[in-house]
């Protein structure tokens, strides 16, 4: 053993230059690596399903943060043309905004009096977990995903050949990524609830969790951190979608003193002009007292609902004691995810529950929730 470089050189700014450093050795004399980046060129051209052909490359030339394009590559082929890649590179961050879109606008707009010059395509690698939201947001724009999967697959074929300590510490490295990966999968698979701290203190390892319990669920994840602690959130009902039943509704997944837990919560911030406006001369106090009228039934229906699913489906999730802190979002009931309420039962049982009580705030709200 000794030690990788990738230890210690984690951040994005080091994958931009193993990435250059890769497609650099395009302009260099025949030899493994060579095959490695003209094969890694292949792929990309592949998810974009152009007619280039990467054999006939003659040189590449590379940019690091140029116009806060991370990696802008271009591809001078034999024919003349020049083929722009934008690489959007990330490491465990997400994307932001509109800057995939902006990246291509602004290369496309240098270029356009360029007849050599072909719209530029775009790709977006990430050796950390990739979002559902990333996928999303990849949609509808000329971007493409090469995942760690794939660059895995690809280094894979050369391993065996490539005696460079660069490229074979990269390999362990994001190889060593994809085994930490598929561990957080394997607690939940394998119900493992005694390990619940090691999934759950990691951003991925929530999501992963959230997913399965909500896949099939209307509504979205979203996540983010408190003092540098990930929570989750699964959102099912939007702020002011009816009148009887003003607030936003979701489950967190989180962490507290007694240990991690999902509640379902009830949400409504009293300080916003839209708060006030929608109901008209009400102070905020009065705001806030309807507000808490609404949290004793919402408690009922939570309490309801925990019965009926108790008397169709037998054994249940336990619930824990609520939280009556917070004036904006407040606690309706609570599961801790423990040896009572272990991943699988709340695989099983949540959607169920889900259902029962949207039923339960339809029938006491007289409100009619649109599934999906």
């Amino acid at each position: 053993m000794k030690p990788n470089l990738f230890t210690y050189a984690t951040s994005e700014l080091s994958q931009d230059a193993i990435i250059c450093w890769i497609i650099d050795w395009i302009n260099y004399d025949d030899c493994e690596m060579k095959k490695f980046a003209l094969d890694f060129i292949k792929k990309i051209l592949e998810l974009h399903t152009t007619e280039f052909d990467e054999q006939k490359v003659d040189k590449v030339n590379l940019a690091k943060q140029y116009k806060n394009i991370d990696i802008l590559i271009n591809l001078y082929f034999s024919s003349g043309k020049i083929l722009p890649i934008i690489i959007e590179d990330k490491t465990n961050t997400s994307m932001h905004s509109k800057q995939l879109e902006t990246y291509l606008g602004n290369i496309v707009d240098e270029n356009k009096d360029k007849y050599k010059y072909c719209n530029p395509i775009g790709v977006y690698y990430k050796t950390g977990y990739i979002y559902d939201y990333e996928i999303e947001k990849t949609k509808n724009t000329n971007y493409k995903i090469f995942s760690r999967k794939m660059m895995l697959n690809l280094m894979s074929k050369y391993s065996d050949n490539i005696d460079n300590d660069i490229f074979l510490d990269y390999y362990k490295h994001i190889e060593k990524l994809a085994f930490n990966e598929e561990k957080l999968s394997n607690i939940i698979q394998k119900d493992n609830i005694s390990q619940r701290n090691e999934l759950l203190k990691t951003y991925e390892g929530q999501w992963m969790f959230m997913k399965l319990i909500f896949n099939n669920i209307k509504g979205s994840l979203s996540h983010g951190s408190s003092k540098g602690r990930p929570w989750t959130h699964f959102n099912f009902l939007q702020e002011y979608n009816f009148k009887e039943l003003p607030d936003k509704m979701f489950y967190r997944l989180d962490c507290r003193k007694e240990g991690y837990y999902l509640s379902l919560k009830q949400y409504l911030y009293l300080d916003e002009s839209k708060c006030t406006d929608y109901f008209n001369e009400l102070n905020k106090s009065d705001i806030l007292e309807y507000k808490k009228k609404r949290l004793e039934r919402l408690r009922r229906c939570f309490e309801i609902t925990l019965e009926v699913l108790e008397s169709k489906e037998g054994k249940s999730l336990v619930k824990g004691k609520v939280s009556n802190r917070g004036n904006n979002e407040s606690e309706i009931g609570v599961f801790f995810i423990n040896d009572k309420n272990t991943f699988h039962k709340f695989i099983r049982c949540i959607p169920k529950f889900h259902k029962f009580f949207l039923y339960e705030i339809e029938r006491e709200f007289n409100i009619l929730y649109e599934r999906g």
